[in-house]
């Protein structure tokens, strides 16, 4: 019987101890990736997963307290609490694939739908809001498994040339992950469903091989898209408006782009600004319309400062003022709006840059456009 209770005893310690382990390896990489948290929103989504899981690691030191560990209710609010970290990482798969969909609003929101279990709980401590809670995390999980294959099913059909990839988007890696991702959720499910010992085992291993994936993933993509420059700072427009802090010699003119692949990133460029108004966005660097085109940093690079001649905030600021000029257009008589709300809503951190980057490209300042607008629409009222 002593042995029987001192196995039982070394078996839990040692689940404390790999406890403390994974908590270790997710605050480790919270602190690696803290510095880059701003610069990508697919890796500030990932940096936002690994800490709450972290932190609800460090939460589970409560289960050390004597008669705290055998407590159901202790035991289903930990499941509660732990499973908002299903939304936020579902955000990130979903940027991963398709930047620009899981935006924050929207992970917010899946994530305040997972978290309101927490109040529910705390006020009605039943298993029927666990099992409420596992059907809303399962429900976006497998939802986001769909859009993941879904995604990499159109994206391998529309695109079948190797270079419309970025270099670190790898289909098949990204779909093998996700179904890890699933599988994880399914485990925590059969683990902790009925606490054991074995069963946190089995989950804290499983879990520092799975999240080794997704650390070596992010790292591929910091190296790809250059963020440890400090050249991504989201401004209007850089001191003497320098070009871009790329060598595209090193890539474009060694023959690695053709015609028909300048013409592609074009394209989709057009399409990011008209269609998709990524202008409007004041935070926009490089890096980010790079993401959100599937496209190489350095290419896009090339193709403004060669093919367009400009850098890439003159080319972001003309589509700006070309916003505010068609903002102002839409304008009555009446209408009062300030300029500067104008210039905020078209992308514009300041009314200075947005004065000067009109004057530039309009040649008049943007008061004595308006000023000109409305008496040509007084003009014509009268001749109405």
């Amino acid at each position: 019987m002593t042995g029987i209770l001192h196995t039982i005893t070394t078996f839990e310690a040692f689940a404390h101890c790999l406890r403390g382990v994974t908590a270790t390896f997710f605050f480790f990489w919270c602190y690696w990736l803290h510095p880059y948290r701003n610069r990508l929103w697919m890796v500030r989504l990932f940096y936002l997963a690994m800490l709450y899981v972290a932190c609800c690691y460090v939460k589970d030191g409560l289960l050390m307290v004597e008669g705290w560990k055998d407590s159901p209710f202790l035991g289903d609010l930990i499941t509660v609490i732990d499973l908002p970290f299903v939304p936020i990482t579902c955000a990130f798969f979903i940027e991963v694939c398709h930047p620009g969909w899981a935006t924050p609003r929207r992970a917010l929101l899946a994530f305040l739908l997972q978290a309101l279990f927490i109040p529910a709980y705390l006020l009605h401590p039943a298993e029927t809001v666990c099992l409420w809670a596992y059907t809303m995390a399962f429900t976006m999980v497998f939802l986001t498994f769909g859009i993941v294959v879904g995604h990499s099913v159109w994206y391998r059909q529309r695109h079948r040339q190797p270079f419309l990839y970025p270099k670190f988007f790898q289909l098949k890696w990204l779909v093998g992950f996700c179904l890890l991702f699933v599988s994880t959720v399914v485990i925590y499910y059969t683990c902790f469903d009925e606490a054991t010992w074995g069963g946190e085992v089995l989950f804290n291993a499983f879990s520092l091989l799975l999240w080794s994936f997704p650390f070596r993933y992010t790292l591929q993509v910091l190296q790809t898209l250059q963020l440890d420059r400090p050249d991504d700072a989201p401004t209007d427009t850089p001191p003497e408006d320098k070009p871009d802090a790329t060598d595209p010699e090193e890539t474009a003119d060694n023959g690695l782009l053709t015609q028909e692949q300048l013409a592609e990133i074009g394209a989709l460029l057009t399409k990011s600004m008209e269609q998709d108004k990524v202008y409007l966005d004041p935070k926009l660097s490089l890096t980010q319309l790079a993401y959100h085109t599937h496209q190489n940093r350095t290419y896009m690079s090339y193709y403004l400062n060669r093919c367009l001649g400009m850098t890439f905030y003159e080319y972001l600021n003309r589509y700006r003022v070309e916003e505010s000029c068609a903002r102002i257009d839409a304008l009555s008589v009446t209408d009062r709006k300030p300029l500067t709300e104008i210039a905020s809503e078209c992308g514009f951190n300041s009314f200075s840059t947005f004065s000067r980057a009109f004057s530039k490209y309009k040649g008049i300042t943007p008061g004595d456009y308006v000023r000109k607008q409305q008496m040509n629409a007084s003009l014509q009222q009268r001749g109405g």
